[in-house]
């Protein structure tokens, strides 16, 4: 029989209580990342994103395994209707520190490239060309070869730009023309900064933290 499920919400609110010492600390999250590996998509798309918050200021060991329950659930993100909802649905994105954490390593994401299928001895711990080993690590976390190659890192790179390109509030993407001014996907003009003139309150990111993403990406052979 299959083993029974975890308790994911309480061993969540666990792990985010300041309170918490830190070694239950680290006990709650080897759980969390074992539950969540078993857990619906929905389910992880309530528990993971408060798990980030304050994310900056963990040490390296619990960064990495949140940046993999990141990795395993940014295709079932809920992306805020509007920026006030941003607190409930993505928390770790109304803190700078940990913003620009996430905002950094899914830079990382987009730049990784898989390993050679059959790496040699004396390769086989070089990191992927562009990223340091730590950078390529905490992008690869577990996984196998298998798992950071072919379809599934593609998969992995645009559920990295759907949340990159999230509208907030309901409006839409500018979609910039190299011939006429710049408008947005719903056809209105769209201001410098890049989000819409009128209506909704832009995007999620602004196109200064989002350009060398999109750079790196556009160069994407996949």
């Amino acid at each position: 029989p299959p083993p029974p499920p975890l308790p994911l919400t309480p061993l969540a609110k666990q792990f985010a209580n300041p309170a918490t010492a830190p070694m239950a600390s680290n006990f709650c999250l080897v759980y969390l990342e074992m539950g969540l590996g078993r857990a619906a998509p929905a389910q992880r798309a309530v528990v993971v994103p408060p798990l980030l918050r304050g994310i900056a200021r963990r040490g390296a060991a619990q960064q990495e395994t949140l940046l993999s329950l990141l990795l395993g659930s940014l295709s079932e993100l809920p992306l805020p209707g509007s920026h006030a909802e941003l607190e409930g649905r993505l928390p770790f994105l109304t803190d700078p520190a940990d913003r620009a954490l996430v905002l950094e390593w899914l830079l990382d994401l987009l730049q990784f490239l898989p390993p050679p299928a059959a790496p040699a001895a004396d390769r086989s711990a070089e990191p992927p060309p562009g990223l340091s080993a730590d950078a390529a690590k905490r992008v690869k976390g577990r996984l196998s070869h298998e798992e950071v190659r072919g379809e599934l890192l593609a998969a992995k790179k645009l559920a990295a730009c759907r949340l990159l390109g999230a509208p907030a509030g309901g409006a839409p993407v500018p979609v910039a023309s190299s011939d006429a001014p710049a408008v947005t996907a719903a056809g209105g003009p769209a201001t410098a900064a890049g989000s819409p003139s009128a209506g909704g309150e832009g995007p999620l990111f602004s196109p200064l933290e989002t350009l060398p993403h999109w750079l790196g990406a556009s160069c994407d052979g996949d």
